[in-house]
């Protein structure tokens, strides 16, 4: 395989799979990106079996053809080259080289090829979103997420579109977190894991009028814009009935500027620092 690519061009997609690669990863091959050309067209893959993110990115020229690319040391090599570098890529077997001008290159090996998962297509059908009003909603959800599974609690932020309005909501047992908008979507419920939020932010181009398409299979949850796709292993597990907790009656209820709470919170903060250092400096 042979292939020439602009250093810009690598660069941003790498920045965009970043997410999903783990140079310590349990399988050898997930510490790499995929790169597949064809038709003068690339795509880069990262997996980390849970999620994957695919991304398009130009080529200046080349053959078509599949290779492992070195994620971590390739991203560290980068730093001492020139942003207007092109970067030829050349691998045979198992060993790979990839050269920029005439006096610098780097080798590398690119076995595993066959062990990287393939991802499954995704349906024909899919539902649109605002990306930016989807990011909003999952991240003001997103703080009653918990980190790790519990007894009563499972890492997920759960989107639901019932009756005219669009919900996301987190709990971890203790609190409920819950923003929600009119829409004139269907009614589904999706759960997308905590970590896969993270993810879906990364998608963004940093338009606010970009559209982001989900579909859902028998197995897997995607997200595609026009530059990326990320698929998400669904969750299996079983989201409380969060209602619940809104039909008791409330001890009481009150309204709060969101600027005057965070000031409060700046406040409170501030008094703690100083009242530790005025035990520090007591006790020394």
């Amino acid at each position: 395989m042979k292939t020439t690519i602009e250093l810009k061009s690598l660069k941003s997609a790498l920045s965009r799979i970043s997410g999903v690669v783990d140079a310590k990863a349990s399988l050898p091959a997930l510490a790499y990106a995929k790169l597949v050309t064809e038709n003068g067209k690339a795509k880069l893959t990262g997996s980390n079996l849970s999620s994957s993110i695919t991304t398009s990115l130009d080529i200046v020229e080349g053959d078509s053809g599949a290779t492992l690319i070195p994620f971590e040391t390739l991203t560290k090599w980068f730093a001492s080259l020139p942003d207007d570098s092109k970067l030829k890529f050349e691998t045979t077997g198992e060993t790979g080289t990839v050269t920029s001008g005439k006096n610098t290159h780097l080798k590398f090996t690119t076995t595993g090829l066959a062990g990287f998962p393939e991802n499954e297509v995704h349906p024909v059908v899919g539902t649109n979103f605002l990306l930016c009003t989807l990011n909003e909603l999952l991240e003001q959800a997103e703080i009653a997420a918990p980190v790790a599974s519990g007894k009563f609690s499972i890492p997920v932020v759960q989107l639901e579109s019932v009756a005219g309005k669009l919900t996301a909501v987190a709990t971890d047992g203790h609190r409920i977190a819950v923003a929600e908008l009119q829409t004139e979507l269907r009614d589904q419920k999706i759960l997308i894991p905590r970590d896969a939020v993270a993810l879906l932010k990364s998608l963004a181009s940093g338009k606010d009028d970009q559209i982001v398409v989900f579909y859902e299979s028998e197995n897997n949850l995607f997200f595609e814009t026009s530059e990326s796709t990320l698929l998400i292993r669904k969750s299996t597990a079983q989201f409380p009935q969060w209602q619940k907790a809104f039909a008791r009656r409330p001890f009481g209820i009150f309204k709060i500027k969101l600027k005057d709470l965070a000031l409060f919170n700046k406040n409170m903060e501030l008094g703690f620092w100083n009242k530790k250092s005025r035990r520090s400096r007591g006790s020394s």
